[in-house]
């Protein structure tokens, strides 16, 4: 709306939306701001909030995975195609629903991939991050002193 009012349709919107525009860097720096802001605050109070600490590094342990995978899952989303050559997904839904719709799916179904390929061998290669530890091995670890990380030994030394 904005370039409409301002531009009465003398510049070209591809010219509007270049990544280059003054308002894009201002853009920019206020999300990574508030990115930094939003992990500070979750550091701080990581005690009082266990659920949103968890959801933070579930995703945090799966971004990079994802990251790689997505892409891949959106265009085969987009692989079907209808009789005039329309990506099905966009001439079955309209706009803002096919976006929700392909949004979810791609989520689910590259959470699911990259759940997979972390428990393969050389998971690193795959996701990013080392494979997981096994259940066993991860409670064998937490009862004993040599086991915890130097993180752990603290906290329970102080508690």
């Amino acid at each position: 709306m904005l370039f409409r009012v301002r531009l009465n349709d003398e510049t070209a919107p591809i010219v509007a939306s270049a990544v280059f525009q003054p308002a894009n860097f201002v853009l920019y720096v206020v999300l990574v701001a508030a990115v930094y802001t939003t992990g500070l605050l979750l550091a701080r109070n990581r005690s009082r909030l266990p659920g949103l600490t968890r959801f933070a590094s579930f995703g945090a342990q799966r971004s990079f995975g994802v990251f790689l995978v997505h892409v891949m899952v959106l265009s085969m989303l987009l692989l079907p195609k209808t009789a005039d050559g329309t990506p099905w997904l966009v001439a079955v839904l309209p706009s803002p629903f096919g976006t929700a719709v392909a949004y979810v799916v791609t989520l689910a179904v590259t959470l699911g991939i990259v759940g997979l390929l972390s428990r393969a061998p050389k998971a690193q290669w795959w996701v990013g991050r080392p494979r997981p530890a096994k259940r066993k091995a991860r409670a064998q670890a937490r009862s004993e002193p040599g086991g915890q990380s130097l993180a752990g030994i603290a906290r329970n030394r102080a508690s």
